[in-house]
């Protein structure tokens, strides 16, 4: 397993050279997303810690890759917040989180998006989202 030094040289190499383009395969054919990949779960803690953390690009697609899961519905493809959302109620579902890290935003995300698998409801995800801009 790589260090966690070589993971963050990693995560800061495959997005400086791949943050300014549009094309994803880019960024998946990246020597660096590869060997990230390569490492398997072993460092989905690390990954979940850039979800969290580290607004500046898209970490769902390691924890995709890796896992081979999609944890969002269809209709929240392509909105990126709500995509992590369910992303960070997967790791801490299976261990990868520890939800005493998370801040209460990511607990609020978390009841929402409970509520809505319990109920079946995605409109009030939709409703939330669509409010998101709208001033208080």
């Amino acid at each position: 397993m790589i260090s966690r030094k070589r993971f963050n040289t990693l995560c800061e190499e495959w997005h400086r050279d791949t943050c300014f383009h549009s094309n994803p395969d880019v960024g998946l054919n990246h020597p660096a997303y590869k060997e990230i990949v390569a490492q398997g779960k072993k460092i989905l803690p690390w990954v979940f810690d850039r979800i969290l953390w580290d607004d500046r690009t898209h970490w769902i697609t390691f924890a995709h890759a890796i896992t081979g899961v999609v944890p969002f519905p269809d209709y929240a493809r392509g909105m990126v917040p709500l995509m992590k959302a369910y992303w960070i109620v997967w790791g801490c579902e299976n261990g990868y989180i520890d939800p005493e890290k998370t801040n209460s935003d990511w607990c609020l995300t978390n009841s929402q998006l409970n509520w809505e698998r319990l109920h079946g409801r995605p409109d009030a995800t939709r409703e939330l989202w669509n409010k998101r801009d709208e001033p208080d």
